[in-house]
Formats: C-alpha cells, structure tokens, sequence
C-alpha cells in the first residue's frame, strides 16, 4: 500500500506542477471516463432497487387488496344463522311486513 500512495504523491506533485492548460487536459481525460462509469453504474444500481421495490409494491398491493375485499365483502354478507324472517310465501320479510 505504501508503493500505491507513494506513487499517487509524485502523480499528484507532477499535476500540480503542470500549467494551467495542460493541467486541465490530463484532468478531464481521467475524470471523464470516470465519471461516465460511476454514472453507467449507478443507473444499473438504482434500476435493480426499482425493479425490486416495485415488485414489492405489486406483491403488498395485492396482499392488501385481497384482504381489504375479504374483510369488506364478509361485512357485507348477512349472518347465515337461519334468523332472517320469512312470510308464509317464504320470501324475507320488509319493513315490518307479514
């Protein structure tokens, strides 16, 4: 490791020394190229999170909305006890009827 900074201070002592120009040149063809890569793998990175949040999403909307229909459609549906009243015709009774 100390080979690599050793080397990383003459490149750095040997930019600083360079004029302005030159210096600018060196600078924008390494860190071009790097930033195109940090970006191209960025976008890989925040597409593969995407991906897997919105299949979390399709899979939590569809748990949610299979138990919301569940819960709503059971307070819907009257008590199966036997306890509704009926005429002698046999249908419900309304309002009171007989």
């Amino acid at each position: 490791m100390s080979g690599f900074l050793s080397w990383w201070d003459g490149v750095e002592e040997w930019l600083i020394r360079l004029p302005f120009v030159p210096q600018l040149l060196v600078t924008l063809i390494v860190v071009v190229p790097l930033a195109i890569i940090a970006a191209m793998v960025l976008s890989e990175v925040v597409e593969v999170v995407t991906g897997l949040a919105a299949r979390l999403g399709e899979f939590t909307a569809k748990t949610w909305k299979a138990q919301f229909s569940a819960r709503f459609s059971a307070d819907l549906e009257p008590p199966d006890d036997g306890a509704a009243a009926s005429n002698a015709s046999g249908r419900p009774t309304v309002g009171g009827e007989s």
